[in-house]
């Protein structure tokens, strides 16, 4: 369901925190690029390696470990995509019915291929794990079963035997395992959760449709996730018809998604915020504007990074007719605490929603359970990323920051102050005083965001700079730019819901 939409404000009040959002956002982010320039000597030469030819063998940034890790891995898994692709439109035409053992098939073929045997043998064992826990229709045990399993992810002596007794060619082929191990832990334990209450009278069914959906290639590396629930509804339903405006649709995405990987490495050869970020020196040197320049770069690269990381598996799942969730919201349009966890992972929100807010949370007007369930949630966060110590502040602060604004909401929908506001209180003008309240809020959370895209360090330095050395005029400037920030991002929303052309396109399929 969409949201209401914000009250419209006038169109010059609006240009004016548009522009002032935008001019703040690249001012402070060509103060980093200056300083990051003038700081090349002091730089970690391991960081980086000569670029594109076509650039003049300019020197590219190769700091941000995932992305550098994955933007290689890729030409190891696109044969495979294309084959899956192809291959599933001839098994799609002429024997529909093997569709999803072809999936499989191909699946543990590409597996073992990447990965190597030993690897998929040690995924299927956990896979087999949890389908024989839901066979026992517990869900206790299916949590009990799947956090020990994911609790081999931070257990250094675990890494240990898993370097020993597998054949790993390099520590990337390591770096597989985990991040894999991690995505699939959602996918089984999703999996284990729908069966638990599902009635079957065949075993071997169950278990075949349970490793196709845990194995399934598209998502299977970086995902998005779907929960087990949807891909079941989707993969079962009718196949879309093949139409020139379906073939556009895709091509258009397909597109869209690479040239946003190209714009990333392009990005990469010039701007050098992510190697800046591991120079503590220099970042503990920076004044405000850099500093604030730093962290709003790792935000957009984070986010491009997940539009491209998502967005390839999930165009690739849309050839087979699945749905997958829709790609990331920048995070330089969003102002509530609560929209960031809903429309950022929509995968990861729909799991944490379906298998632990809602069963521990209960019925709407159970406030207490509801935030024990919203901190239950972020536990799990905390576990499933990797207990580091920068994870307490980015999850404790988030858990605040959604406490904070769910009891606001609260408050606000009472009798009292709901008739206060419609008897004196403007629509505009309440728009601009849920700004003004978001305003702190959003600080804090964009706070958090620094410790977890730079770690610890680099986070207490945004949190010195920013918060306990700040300056009357540094709280103004803060405050003003988390302002113009949640009045863009309102307006933003009145866009998108007024023109909805993406779905539109979409449903032409």
């Amino acid at each position: 369901m969409a949201k209401p939409l914000n009250s419209p404000l006038p169109g010059v009040e609006v240009a004016f925190y548009i522009i002032s959002w935008t001019v703040i956002c690249f001012y402070s982010a060509y103060e980093t690029y200056l300083l990051a320039l003038g700081n090349m000597e002091n730089l970690n030469i391991n960081d980086f390696v000569y670029g594109w030819r076509i650039l003049g063998n300019r020197w590219k940034d190769i700091s941000n470990y995932e992305w550098h890790f994955w933007s290689s891995w890729f030409w190891e898994v696109l044969p495979w995509y294309c084959s899956h692709i192809l291959l599933g439109r001839l098994v799609e035409r002429f024997n529909f019915k093997y569709k999803k053992a072809f999936f499989l098939v191909h699946s543990f073929t590409a597996l073992c291929y990447v990965m190597g045997p030993l690897p998929v043998t040690y995924m299927a064992a956990h896979v087999f794990i949890m389908f024989a826990a839901s066979q026992l229709k517990s869900v206790k045990l299916v949590w009990c079963l799947s956090l020990a399993l994911l609790s081999g992810l931070n257990i250094s002596a675990v890494h240990t035997l898993q370097k020993t007794y597998m054949t790993f060619t390099n520590e990337e082929h390591f770096y597989l395992l985990l991040f894999t191990s991690a995505m699939m832990n959602l996918r089984y334990t999703s999996a284990a959760m729908e069966f638990v209450n599902k009635k079957s009278d065949s075993k071997w069914k169950d278990c075949f449709d349970f490793f196709t959906y845990c194995f399934y290639l598209p998502l299977y590396f970086t995902g998005p996730l779907l929960t087990y629930d949807q891909f079941e509804q989707q993969i079962n339903g009718p196949v879309k018809t093949w139409t020139v405006s379906r073939v556009k649709y895709l091509v258009r995405e397909l597109m869209r998604i690479l040239l946003w990987a190209a714009f990333l490495e392009f990005i990469l050869h010039f701007y050098y915020f992510n190697a800046l970020a591991f120079d503590l020196h220099a970042v503990r040197s920076m004044n405000r504007w850099p500093l604030g320049g730093l962290g709003w770069s790792q935000g957009q690269f984070f986010h491009v990074k997940y539009v491209v990381m998502f967005g390839l598996p999930a165009v690739i799942s849309k050839f087979d007719s699945l749905n997958p969730p829709a790609q990331p919201l920048c995070i330089s349009r969003i102002y509530l605490y609560s929209d960031m966890w809903k429309y950022f992972d929509r995968g990861l929100y729909s799991f944490l929603k379906r298998y632990i807010y809602i069963p521990i949370g209960g019925d709407p007007g159970r406030y207490v359970q509801k935030f024990v369930a919203s901190a239950a949630c972020f536990v799990f966060i905390y576990y499933w990323h990797g207990m580091f110590d920068y994870l307490v502040v980015w999850c404790s602060l988030n858990f605040v920051g959604v406490s904070l604004e769910a009891i606001a909401t609260l408050v606000t929908s009472m009798a009292p102050i709901r008739r206060f506001r419609e008897s004196y209180v403007s629509p505009p003008m309440w728009r601009r005083l849920k700004a003004m309240a978001a305003a702190p809020l959003l600080a804090i959370s964009i706070m958090s965001n620094f410790y977890f895209f730079m770690g610890n360090d680099v986070g207490k330095v945004f949190l010195h700079k920013l918060v306990y050395y700040g300056t009357p005029q540094s709280y103004a400037v803060v405050l003003f730019s988390m302002y113009c920030l949640g009045q863009t991002a309102m307006e933003t929303e009145r866009w998108e819901q007024r023109s909805r052309w993406w779905d539109a396109e979409e449903k032409t399929q």
